[in-house]
């Protein structure tokens, strides 16, 4: 009778095993999945761009969390499609010491993180370069910013925009395009 019941336990052991490749053979294509929509490329970034400026609030608040060359957190205000405040955890926004130039409040907002994400793209595909990955999401319905990172293994070369809120003021009628200092004049 022992060499019966060794015989199951040798069959469940190997069944066991085959259960547990199946998962994970199953865990790794979903992820791969998941990383390949969420990675960033010149269609998804075009695309939710063309979104934003076809939806885009022209009275906004927009916060997100920073990491990288300037860590923090950002609030800007835009209002008429302009920005007109930017803090940064809680204090305005200073170079050497001095008050930032307003007219470089632009690059703060919305339309200023897809330029950035733009330039990396750009960066990114320089002959030579070492290849970076770089994630993002963005929203279905406007097209803003969700989260984006982006990393150059190897390196300590890391960018994180995370926390993303964008909060369109009351009485902002829906897919109104704003009308900014990059949006030409008739």
């Amino acid at each position: 009778m022992a060499a019966p019941t060794a015989r199951r336990r040798w069959v469940w052991f190997f069944a066991v095993l085959a259960a547990f490749a199946v998962l994970w053979l199953t865990g790794f294509y979903v992820f791969r999945a998941y990383w390949q929509k969420q990675q960033l490329t010149r269609q998804r970034l075009d695309e939710a761009r063309s979104l934003w400026d076809q939806n885009r609030p022209r009275d906004y608040d927009l916060t997100y969390t920073k990491k990288g060359s300037t860590e923090g957190k950002f609030v800007v205000k835009v209002r008429g499609g302009k920005v007109k405040d930017v803090t940064l955890d809680g204090r305005a926004l200073t170079r050497d010491d001095r008050p930032l130039d307003p007219r470089f409040y632009p690059r703060y907002d919305m339309s200023g993180l897809f330029d950035d994400l733009d330039e990396f793209l750009k960066r990114d595909a320089e002959p030579g370069r070492q290849r970076s990955i770089a994630l993002a999401r963005f929203d279905p319905q406007d097209g803003h910013l969700l989260q984006y990172t982006r990393k150059v293994p190897g390196t300590s070369e890391l960018i994180e925009l995370t926390d993303i809120v964008l909060t369109p003021l009351p009485g902002e009628p829906a897919g109104k395009k704003a009308r900014d200092e990059r949006t030409p004049k008739p």
